[in-house]
Order: structure tokens, then C-alpha cells, then sequence
């Protein structure tokens, strides 16, 4: 199943590397919270130079893409990537003579570039959804392609958001990812989406993979949290609460004194408070742990293209691994050594549960300034013996 890039936003000219004297590899990679898919192409230059002499090289900076994995017979193209070229690299020494090509998806230009409006009203959204402030702030990006904003998640209205001059268009997306508990997530189409960690299982365990590194790291795990707050004042705020505002909880899987200080953002009570360490607590255990593993092919047992945000069951022994962990990032690969390999990073879901919101993050009525959004509770630890035991 090799990797074909097309240039163009309508598809005119197709680049296929199997039609190219001096391709090496092309590889395509998505990770979680990042908008901006990327991709590489590998060739030599003197394959370049032959092939090309007389007209222009198709895949010059600049240049928009589409990436597709298509079958051996040139059927059932799947899009991977739509985007731009940003790098054109030629290398050149006595032992080599190499090109690197590098492109990103168009949410690339999001986090390269700033958000500029005419007039302070340009950084100011009233009584919208982040969905509706985000796709406006994309509006104008995206060149031939256009970027999409969609949402799996209900979006509650915004009373006024005003962003920071000199933030750029994806630190505003960040924002309001943030406060609506969201992860952002790059789709091949280029548009992008707001969602939360997946529940959606796939059915089966990887036992052995041929290529793997595991991280625990223990310097992101702490004994105890402590929280320390403040309670700002309201109309109807009780007289008698008092204005300090403390939580404690510890990890018992930490066998050494080591604190961990958090101080919540805004006005919190007790609850607040508490929910926030926890949640602390919570991600530093998913940050803790990074798997990353390379298969063989692009596709999982059951035929579809491997997926960022599915959880699988993972049972390596050696590695001290024997729980659910969610694909946090994928990178499809063709190479002329070892043909196409999928690299998957995976982390515990954890790491990507939602912060709880405290009143500052919401609007600023008072109605609402005593709401609270509860972190999403994780989905117990699926058994292995419910996957049917395919061995990698």
C-alpha cells in the first residue's frame, strides 16, 4: 500500500513514488492536540535532477498536496493528509546526494501565523459557541482547501471571549479547547475537529510487536497534591466561607515524600478545589507512561487504517504493560528497507482527560458563575480476555 502524493488542490498532477528514479520513503504522522499533521518525502537528487531536467519540479514549497495510502493495484485510495509543502531540502556531499521534502496539513498555517483584525472588535466574540469563534478566526486560512471546524461534543454558548493581540490562530483554538474540556485533533480532510478522549475499543491485543520502546517516568509522579485557592466574592457568596481555600489528596503508588503544589485558576470552594488535584493527580499518572511500537502495514487485524484516539489492550510483559492504552499518534511509513510500517504512540487515557473548568473559565453571568464541569470519569480497564488475542 504505498504512499502517493497528488499536487494540487483539484488533484491535476499525480506525484506516485513508485513512478520515481530516486524516492527512498514517504511518511505521514498524526498525533493528539496537534493541528498539524506532517509528512516527508525522501528521494536522491540526482534521481530528482534526471527525472525532472526539463520541467518544473512538482513538489516545490508551497505546493498543495493531498496524500493518499492506495493499494498495490492502485485501488481503495485513503486519504491521509491535505496540505501544503513547506520545505524542499537538497543535501549534497561526497557520499550523498539526498532531497528531504516536508509538508504539514493546512492547520499549519494556524500555528504558524497570527490572528490580525482590523479594530479591537476583532479579538472580541459575544453570545458564541467556541465552534462558531473558532471557524471564525480559520475563515481566511486554508488556501485552495479551506479549513473545517466540527465539534463531537454540545458547546455551550460563550458570553464574551476576547483573545490576546499577538496570539496566534491556534493558541486561540487551544483556549477554547481548554475551557471546553476538548482535545483538538487534525483530520485527513484538513479540517479539524473538537472531541474528547474516545471510549471506542478495537478488538484485539498487541502482544509482540517487533519494534518497541516504553518510558515510565516517575519524575511526573508525585506523593502528595496539595491545592491552594481563593474564593472571590459574589452577591449571594456565603459570609462565613472562608476566603483560603485548601484540598489534599495523595498517590499511594508513590513510595517517597514528593509534593506537588497546584493552585486553581480563579475563584474555587472546597469541591473545586479537590476536583482539580485529583485531576492533576490523574493526568501526571497518563504523562508518567509513553509506548511506542512499530507494526507491520498501514492496517490494524480487522482491515482499516490504524487511528488516533481508539483504545487498545496492551500485554507486553518485558515492557511492565498489561492495561488499555489510547493511540495517541500514528505515523504510516514506505520505505525501500522495510516496506510499509506504522509507528503507534500510546499513552493511558488519562493524559488527555479534560481539566476541570473553575468560574473564571466560564461566563461571566451570574448564573452560570457557580457552575462546575465535572472531569469525565475514566472507563474502567477493558479485559483482555474480551479481544481476541491476535499477536503482532
Amino acid at each position: 500500500m504505498p504512499i502517493v502524493v497528488r499536487t494540487g488542490s483539484t488533484d491535476a498532477v499525480p506525484v506516485n513514488p513508485g513512478e520515481w528514479r530516486g524516492w527512498i520513503a514517504t511518511e505521514v504522522s498524526y498525533e493528539l492536540n496537534n493541528i498539524a499533521a506532517g509528512f516527508s518525502i525522501e528521494m536522491t537528487n540526482i534521481g530528482r535532477c534526471e527525472q525532472f531536467a526539463d520541467e518544473p519540479f512538482p513538489l516545490y514549497p508551497q505546493t498543495p498536496v493531498r496524500v493518499y495510502a492506495v493499494n498495490d493495484d492502485g485501488g481503495n485510495q485513503q486519504l491521509l493528509l491535505t496540505g501544503f509543502v513547506d520545505t524542499d531540502n537538497p543535501i549534497q556531499d561526497p557520499t550523498q546526494a539526498v532531497v528531504n521534502i516536508t509538508g504539514r496539513s493546512v492547520g499549519g498555517d494556524l500555528v504558524d501565523c497570527h490572528h490580525v483584525r482590523e479594530g479591537l472588535d476583532g479579538w472580541l466574540w459575544q453570545n458564541q459557541t467556541a465552534l462558531e469563534v473558532a471557524r471564525d478566526v480559520v475563515s481566511r486560512f486554508g488556501g485552495g482547501f479551506g479549513i473545517d471546524i466540527q465539534s463531537d461534543i454540545s458547546l455551550d454558548t460563550i458570553e464574551e471571549y476576547r483573545a490576546t493581540i499577538g496570539d496566534t490562530a491556534f493558541e486561540i483554538l487551544d483556549i477554547l479547547a481548554r475551557r471546553e474540556g476538548a482535545i483538538l485533533h487534525a483530520l485527513p480532510d484538513g479540517s479539524i475537529r473538537f472531541q474528547r478522549a474516545s471510549n471506542e475499543r478495537v478488538g484485539f491485543t498487541i502482544h509482540c510487536p517487533r519494534d518497541t520502546e516504553t518510558i515510565h517516568d516517575y519524575t511526573r509522579r508525585f506523593s502528595e497534591y496539595h491545592a491552594r485557592g481563593q474564593r472571590h466574592g459574589y452577591d449571594d457568596a456565603d459570609p462565613n466561607e472562608p476566603a483560603d481555600v485548601r484540598a489534599f489528596i495523595t498517590d499511594d503508588l508513590v513510595g517517597r515524600y514528593r509534593p506537588r503544589l497546584v493552585q486553581p485558576e480563579g475563584s474555587v470552594d472546597e469541591e473545586d478545589a479537590l476536583r482539580r488535584i485529583q485531576w492533576q493527580r490523574a493526568r501526571d499518572r497518563g504523562d508518567s507512561l509513553r509506548m511506542e511500537l512499530s507494526v507491520p502495514c498501514f492496517t490494524d487485524p480487522n482491515g482499516a487504517l490504524w487511528r488516533t484516539n481508539t483504545r487498545v489492550w496492551v500485554d507486553r510483559p518485558y515492557h511492565n504493560v498489561h492495561r488499555e492504552l489510547l493511540i495517541a499518534g500514528v505515523s504510516f511509513r514506505s520505505d525501500n528497507d522495510e516496506g510499509d510500517t506504522t509507528r503507534l504512540l500510546l499513552k493511558p487515557v488519562e493524559a488527555y482527560e479534560t481539566e476541570p473548568r473553575t468560574r473564571s473559565r466560564l461566563s461571566r453571568s451570574r448564573r452560570s458563575s457557580r457552575a462546575v464541569a465535572v472531569a469525565a470519569t475514566p472507563v474502567a480497564a477493558a479485559n483482555a480476555a474480551d479481544y481476541s488475542g491476535w499477536n503482532l
